[in-house]
């Protein structure tokens, strides 16, 4: 018999950390799983003013500098516009082509939870979160898996040495995606989502909303802010605070709720939520 486990409120992703490293992306309820390749010789622009690095060097970079792995978690999140939670560095590389889902049962397998506890495992996902991927990993039918390619947003660049190298194209990537990533329960809340960018840091805000977005929220406004802020603050009255959408922003943004008197009516673009980015969000694009 099948082994139930609590679903999450919205949809969850990892970075499987190797090469090539992958996007592993559960739906809320962990029935249906979507893999997406990350190669290691493609180029993206990094975050933290790292600038363009192929993925394979700023996994050395990453260890190089004692980022903890944070560096390419964050910058393959922000390249691929998926928000990625997690990173996992297996102990063997998964191997797609000769069966996805038994590849993702080796790295999820049931051993390994054991290696997480005791920390033999490296990964920044808790051991309970781990548990539950097990289970839905191993739950999973053949028709609960989706494999895509990034090979054809992948376009030749020149460098300045005269050579040729290959990096994401974003916006194939994102004609490619289109509304893969999406969930459901965010999407059917309708909730508006207002983002500001407080900082002077350009493009922190459209940086956002491409994560936003991808994830299926509505987007009524993006620009900017006078008023400064030091951490991401959202801002919503009791109800729009306890929605999925407003649990998931808290999560991945690490926003704070600031109590606001007769919201939606501060609100110029009418918006159920608004979310303020700060000085936290902006350092990684500086």
């Amino acid at each position: 018999g099948y082994i139930v486990v609590r679903p999450a409120r919205y949809r969850q992703s990892l970075l499987i950390i190797g090469n090539p490293s992958y996007i592993v992306s559960f739906s809320a309820n962990r029935s249906h799983v979507i893999i997406i390749d990350v190669p290691s010789d493609m180029e993206i622009h990094a975050l933290m003013g790292y600038g363009n690095y192929s993925v394979g060097s700023l996994i050395s970079l990453d260890t190089i500098d004692k980022r903890k792995r944070e560096l390419i978690r964050q910058s393959v999140s922000d390249a691929y516009g998926i928000p990625i939670l997690w990173w996992v560095d297996p102990k063997e590389n998964l191997d797609i082509d000769k069966g996805a889902i038994d590849s993702l049962r080796r790295t999820f397998s049931w051993a390994s939870i054991w290696d997480v506890f005791t920390k033999g495992r490296k990964t920044s996902i808790s051991p309970f979160t781990w548990i539950a991927f097990v289970v839905a990993v191993h739950n999973l039918p053949a028709s609960g898996l989706s494999v895509l390619s990034s090979t054809s947003a992948i376009t030749p660049i020149s460098t300045p040495d005269g050579n040729q190298a290959m990096a994401l194209d974003e916006n194939k990537l994102d004609y490619m995606l289109s509304q893969t990533f999406i969930d459901s329960t965010i999407r059917n809340e309708s909730v508006t989502v207002s983002v500001y960018n407080t900082t002077t840091v350009p493009l922190v805000a459209e940086r956002t909303a491409r994560l936003l977005t991808r994830v299926g929220m509505q987007l009524v406004f993006i620009g900017n802010e006078k008023s400064s802020k030091s951490t991401c603050r959202i801002k919503g009255n009791k109800e729009m605070k306890r929605t999925t959408t407003a649990a998931f922003i808290r999560t991945y943004f690490g926003c704070i709720d600031q109590s606001e008197e007769g919201f939606p009516q501060v609100s110029s673009t009418g918006a159920d939520l608004v979310v303020e980015l700060g000085e936290d969000i902006a350092a990684k694009y500086r």
